[in-house]
């Protein structure tokens, strides 16, 4: 078990408010919510880095996490560093926990349904290679006479199937 100064278990604790079955990390967050703090530990992966502070709460309660595993919250609360909460399971498990409780965004959950304005579409996916008026140009010029797909491949320098997705429509569908 790693030596702990005094002082740091004092300070991490008083940003906890334990009034709730939840102890919530009152201390700065991730954008996710959970609570965020500076540890150095050699039993915490990268650990010169800012740790979420459930494992921080989990060492300084339990010793070290094991290898391979999660700090997993059976209160689903982000937030919450009580012990008594947290739990150690492998990513399937913490992945099972999270369907079983209805907490995955599968089918018309997926934020592709529920936020669709937050979805980067076409040239401003990070990966895109053509524009809109490359879409445009590709599905006009091509036709089984006078363009095949393997030309317009060359031209616009992208794979043969990713012209016959975009011909198909199977890409670039909201154009």
């Amino acid at each position: 078990m790693p030596r702990i100064s005094r002082p740091f278990v004092e300070r991490f604790w008083s940003q906890v408010d334990k009034t709730g079955p939840c102890w919530l990390w009152m201390g700065p967050c991730s954008p996710r919510g959970y609570g965020k703090t500076w540890f150095y530990d050699s039993d915490l992966p990268r650990s010169k880095r800012s740790q979420r502070a459930h494992r921080v709460a989990w060492v300084l309660t339990y010793g070290s996490i094991p290898e391979n595993l999660l700090v997993c919250h059976h209160c689903d609360n982000p937030s919450c560093v009580n012990p008594d909460h947290l739990f150690c399971g492998t990513q399937k498990e913490n992945r099972v926990d999270a369907k079983q409780k209805g907490r995955t965004a599968t089918g018309m959950n997926n934020g592709v349904h529920t936020r669709p304005d937050r979805v980067r579409r076409g040239e401003h996916h990070c990966n895109s290679k053509l524009t809109e008026t490359d879409i445009h140009a590709i599905r006009s010029s091509f036709t089984v006479k006078h363009g095949s797909a393997a030309a317009l491949s060359r031209k616009y320098r992208v794979s043969h199937p990713t012209i016959a997705a975009i011909l198909q429509r199977r890409t670039w569908k909201h154009i």
